[in-house]
């Protein structure tokens, strides 16, 4: 079985590899793949039933999508501040201009971080402590464990 998700993960790795290289977003394929194995992988982590994991993935999909909105936003605002310093050309704005979007960033990061916390908070009803704190050692485990894959992937391919 392991020898199963490595493979998974070496193929969403080598997609995204690839257009990062391009320049562009990972491809909704290899998204896809990656969370395709995410959740294999935490259904054996947390040992749910079929009820219970019924109700955890429609939960966790609905926080996923929560998170993405505000990252998304987040992304457009520093986005809309890169353009503005980048065409500055030397001149610079005057202070309530940078601190608008200085202020839209922080309160979107709070956002991101209260969503969080209602969302472990909320699985209350359906996980047991024991398997929130797996939980969350399995969404940094497995973070990890992708940026290292995506790391060594770059550094074979620049070889």
């Amino acid at each position: 079985m392991k020898g199963v998700v490595f493979v998974l993960i070496f193929f969403a790795v080598s997609f995204t590899a690839l257009n990062a290289q391009q320049g562009h977003h990972m491809s909704q394929k290899a998204h896809e793949k990656i969370n395709e194995l995410e959740k294999i992988k935490l259904m054996e982590a947390l040992n749910l039933d079929e009820a219970t994991m019924v109700k955890f993935f429609a939960r966790r999909k609905d926080f996923q999508n929560r998170i993405a909105g505000l990252n998304l936003q987040k992304n457009n605002e520093l986005d809309e501040l890169q353009n503005a310093l980048n065409s500055e050309g030397g001149a610079v704005r005057d202070e309530q201009f940078y601190k608008k979007f200085v202020e839209n960033i922080k309160s979107l990061d709070m956002n991101i971080a209260k969503t969080r916390n209602e969302y472990f908070s909320s699985l209350r009803d359906i996980l047991s402590q024991r398997q929130i704190a797996k939980l969350m050692v399995f969404e940094r485990n497995f973070r990890k464990e992708l940026r290292d894959i995506i790391f060594k992937e770059r550094r074979r391919n620049l070889e």
